[in-house]
């Protein structure tokens, strides 16, 4: 699994600043249980003082000995060491970038709305029902390399709305994921080529890196020669990679073939599982 960098770095500073918090906890505990019990804190003290005397030898091994055991029972007596401890657990680095990545998700996409939940299976062709069926399995599941989805079908027809139900599933878990239209990740591949910062922050590498990426709408942005070979460069640096992507796009498979580069053609339909998404525009119903 990998982790978007930005995000592991404030994913880490937040870990960080929670185990801050709980030292500082415990100190502030430990300090009020020695102003409640006095005797405690005079034994603490004591016993410091004769540990320091030691060292110029001016404090025998016997008196530190009975200073400590008086120390020992006092402190079992009020609890000192449990109110002062720190939780062991182990700093959730993991959780914690999970909540980042839906966060980030959620400033493309509305994963809260777009989701398993709310796909009213009621509107939909037999083939998008057999569709969320499996992508359900395939999110509740989803590891790197867990495969690549080609979702094709009209406009309106819940393409979009399955592919970010996917995402969501798959960043609750912390896989990296990432959302992009076709014309965001053109513009980001145009900024690629002549070392320009992308539009929106997100640069090709991103894309071409994260654990599961949905490119949306295929086949709605204007075709360059230098936009084939970026689109051929992700297609095929994924496959390599071994990570998933889930492509949406109206076009037919005759489409595909016309529009683009015979390898990208042969990559999306040879290498992706194909689910097509029948029906009227169900916005219009």
């Amino acid at each position: 699994m990998a982790m978007e960098p930005n995000l592991r770095e404030a994913a880490l500073l937040r870990v960080r600043s929670r185990e801050d918090a709980r030292r500082r906890a415990a100190e502030e505990r430990r300090a009020a249980l020695r102003e409640r019990h006095p005797d405690l804190k005079e034994a603490e003290d004591a016993l410091l003082r004769l540990q320091f005397d030691s060292l110029l030898g001016t404090a025998s091994a016997g008196e530190i000995e009975a200073m400590s055991a008086r120390r020992a029972e006092l402190a079992e007596r009020y609890g000192a060491d449990k109110v002062s401890a720190v939780p062991e657990d182990a700093p959730d680095l993991a959780g914690e970038y999970a909540l980042l990545q839906v966060r980030a998700l959620r400033g493309y996409v509305d994963t809260d709305t777009m989701c398993f939940a709310r796909f009213d299976e009621s509107l939909c062709e037999p083939e998008v029902k057999g569709c969320k069926r499996f992508c359900e399995k395939y999110a509740a599941e989803f590891c790197p390399g867990a495969g690549n989805l080609l979702f094709s079908g009209g406009t309106g027809t819940g393409k979009t709305f399955m592919s970010v139900c996917v995402l969501g599933e798959a960043a609750k878990r912390g896989f990296w994921t990432e959302y992009a239209t076709a014309a965001d990740f053109f513009h980001a591949a145009d900024a690629h080529q002549f070392g320009r910062d992308a539009p929106d922050g997100r640069d090709f590498e991103r894309f071409a890196r994260c654990d599961l990426l949905a490119l949306d709408d295929l086949g709605t942005e204007f075709i360059t020669a230098p936009a084939q070979t970026a689109l051929y460069e992700l297609v095929n640096t994924r496959l390599l990679a071994g990570v998933s992507t889930i492509v949406t796009t109206n076009l037919t498979h005759d489409q595909m073939r016309e529009r683009y580069l015979p390898q990208v053609a042969s990559r999306l339909f040879g290498e992706y599982e194909l689910f097509y998404f029948p029906g009227r525009d169900l916005r219009l119903r």
